[in-house]
């Protein structure tokens, strides 16, 4: 079949070789195939250009939502959406273009070489070498298709009937000029180094039904009862045939002559026989026992005729040699098997109890040519295989075992020697377009290492090593394992491609914009339903791991940078938002002037003995930590937050202070249900205030 490569770029020589075969509407068929991959292309770069576009789309709406443009960023949403469902328009339509350029394809024949010269008929063939000499034709010569009518050489009607056109049936001469140019053929063939073959002829029933060679030579071929192929007695001999059927015949003769003999009259000696004289009881009896003697002695020598006929048959030399193997006399058993064999080769039976006692008698390698040969006659002799594999394990050659389970058609017998086999990896998911992320497992049939790579390299044993589902997430792979057993055999390598096209959700939108602040605020954050927002403060990638934002807390201050990453809840992770801060507070308290000026207060209402923190019972002191700045009914404050510290450790004791930092005023501050703090007097803790 022709390539696109070919058609696209060698057009006009491709229409020269159709043109040459007289192919009908080459043009018209070359000009369709080209518009289909045309088709085909540019649906393809018009797909490429709608996922770029996609991908570009997603990254800007999390920036839009940063700057507050909330109505571009849902443009862009919408966007999305649109050439998402658009692509699967267009995947349908590239599909269906290089179908039907594919079946287009299939009906343009293959172009002729160069040289070959155009033409209809036999006479615009150019001859490139004549030998011999060339015979001067009469007149009247008649073609070659009329001579062998004339001569009755070839049968093309019979051919027809039996094979179809173009297989003609070869009569009487015609055959052996067919015959002579196949020897021809192979007397050349074997001159240019081949090796001549000639396989076994295989004919189905049908065919044996058809040249009459069935029903009437079936008894002749096989046993009805036990399928076994009948067996002529081996090693008949017609002498000591022609001996027993001589012996049994004079002793037949010798009693009819003493019958004959018996049915005459008893006379005295001397004397005629006297009519109607019996014989007396006593010579009765004493010819009665000659003729019982004779009998009794006919039967014992056919007993032993028997006898010496049995110890020449293959079952006798079968049961002997047996009984030998269980006596481990290898040897001997062999001898007799040997015997069987040659006398019937295809014997399964005779070839496996030989094929062992060469295996114990040390003799691996005929023992493992008879399993072959075993194996060639019968598939599924699981003596033969166990025998195989235990020779190539004696032999260490595992690639000779994993070869030959490969080769077995039977299931239940590969399902045995799985350890010795390296078949390629296998999937679990189909090769195929993924709307979420996927967890690929690669399975191996039995003990032995995995070697995968991802991006469609060839997979060695210096790949990476599977432990565990690879994890698919967005964007395409190409999947390539290789398994190798513990013998170090490695197997083909199995393949596939995925592609992961995910709807992410959306950046986080955190309010306010990023910048320059000079009073206290709060961080927002815009979370979508059903999914969850992570955070970090040390500008490292936000993950599942990270701090999760659960309400709106105060910017820290000084200088901040933010990311926020939105994960919807089966673990798919958008674009991450970042966001730098700065919180200049101009106060006339610095942080460090407020703490004193807290610890001041305290001390005075008698919380702490001093400005260390020292409790008045003292064991240990407590200690107050800045948090952060906050607003309250406009005012601004630094929240401290109590610890207590004993021997070492440091424990929240659960109350929070705050000092406004422009007059100095210090409160206990207690943080209500709806999140804001309620503000109480140090020195007056009944008395409070919001």
């Amino acid at each position: 079949m022709l390539t696109i490569k070919q058609i696209t770029e060698n057009t006009e020589a491709v229409l020269r070789g159709l043109e040459k075969k007289h192919f009908k509407n080459a043009k018209e068929t070359i000009d369709q195939v080209i518009a289909l991959n045309d088709k085909r292309r540019s649906t393809q770069n018009e797909l490429d250009k709608n996922l770029a576009e996609v991908n570009s789309l997603s990254r800007t709406i999390g920036q839009l939502m940063k700057e507050g443009k909330k109505e571009e960023a849902e443009t862009a949403r919408a966007r999305v959406a649109e050439l998402k469902e658009g692509n699967k328009e267009l995947d349908a339509a590239m599909t269906q273009a290089a179908t039907d350029m594919q079946n287009v394809l299939y009906t343009i024949p293959n172009i002729p070489y160069d040289s070959v010269p155009e033409g209809v008929g036999a006479e615009d063939n150019v001859v490139e070498k004549m030998g011999g000499m060339e015979t001067e034709l009469p007149k009247d010569a008649l073609p070659h298709w009329e001579l062998a009518k004339k001569y009755d050489l070839i049968d093309f009607d019979l051919g027809v009937k039996i094979t179809g056109a173009g297989f003609p049936v070869y009569k009487g001469k015609g055959a052996q000029l067919q015959r002579a140019l196949i020897n021809f053929f192979l007397d050349e063939a074997r001159k240019s180094g081949y090796t001549e073959i000639m396989p076994p002829t295989v004919v189905n029933a049908a065919s044996g039904y058809g040249t009459g060679q069935l029903p009437d030579k079936e008894g002749q071929m096989y046993c009805e009862h036990c399928g076994r192929e009948i067996q002529i007695v081996p090693e008949f001999d017609p002498a000591l045939e022609t001996s027993l059927h001589k012996a049994l015949s004079d002793v037949g003769t010798q009693i009819a002559e003493k019958a004959s003999e018996d049915s005459k009259p008893e006379t005295d000696a001397g004397q005629s026989a006297v009519p109607g004289k019996q014989p007396s009881v006593k010579n009765r009896r004493k010819e009665r026992w000659k003729v019982f003697a004779g009998l009794f002695a006919a039967a014992a020598l056919c007993a032993g005729m028997s006898l010496i006929f049995w110890h020449h048959t293959p079952e006798y030399r079968y049961e002997k040699a047996a009984a030998q193997m269980k006596e481990k006399s290898y040897n001997s058993a062999a001898e007799l098997l040997e015997l069987l064999v040659e006398q019937d080769p295809r014997n399964v039976e005779y070839l496996n109890a030989l094929s062992s006692c060469y295996y114990f008698e040390g003799k691996l390698e005929e023992a493992k040519e008879l399993c072959l040969t075993i194996l060639n006659m019968d598939a599924s002799c699981e003596d033969a295989y166990r025998r195989c594999v235990a020779i190539y394990e004696k032999q260490n050659d595992y690639a000779a075992i994993n070869a030959l389970m490969q080769s077995c058609p039977d299931v239940q017998i590969q399902s045995r020697y799985l350890d010795y086999m390296a078949n390629p990896p296998e999937f679990d998911l189909q090769s195929g377009t993924y709307r979420e992320a996927q967890n690929l497992k690669l399975i191996g049939n039995a003990a032995g290492t995995i070697y995968f790579t991802t991006d469609g390299s060839v997979p060695d044993e210096n790949s990476q090593v599977y432990t565990s589902p690879i994890p698919l997430k967005d964007g395409g792979y190409e999947i390539k394992a290789l398994f190798v057993n513990h013998y170090g055999i490695a197997s083909d390598i199995s393949s596939a491609n995925y592609y992961i096209d995910i709807s992410r959700p959306d950046a986080p939108y955190v309010t306010p914009l990023p910048g320059n602040y000079d009073k206290p605020v709060r961080i927002e954050v815009d979370v979508p339903d059903g999914c969850s927002v992570y955070y970090t403060m040390d500008k490292t990638e936000p993950t599942a791991s990270s701090t999760r934002y659960e309400e709106p807390f105060w910017l820290p201050v000084g200088y901040s940078t933010f990311k926020f990453v939105t994960i919807a809840p089966d673990g798919v992770t958008g674009s991450v938002t970042e966001c730098n801060y700065t919180l200049d507070l101009h106060p006339l308290l610095s942080m460090e002037a407020a703490s004193n000026q807290l610890l001041l207060t305290l001390k005075n209402a008698g919380v702490v003995n001093s400005l260390q923190g020292d409790v008045p019972d003292g064991d240990g002191r407590n200690l107050y930590t800045f948090k952060y700045a906050l607003t309250i009914n406009n005012h601004h404050y630094y929240l401290y937050r109590e610890y207590h510290e004993l021997d070492g450790e440091s424990n929240a004791t659960g109350n929070d202070y705050v000092v406004n930092y422009m007059s100095g005023e210090c409160y206990r501050a207690e943080k209500q249900e709806d999140k804001s703090f309620k503000l109480y007097a140090i020195e007056q803790p009944e008395n409070g205030q919001e």
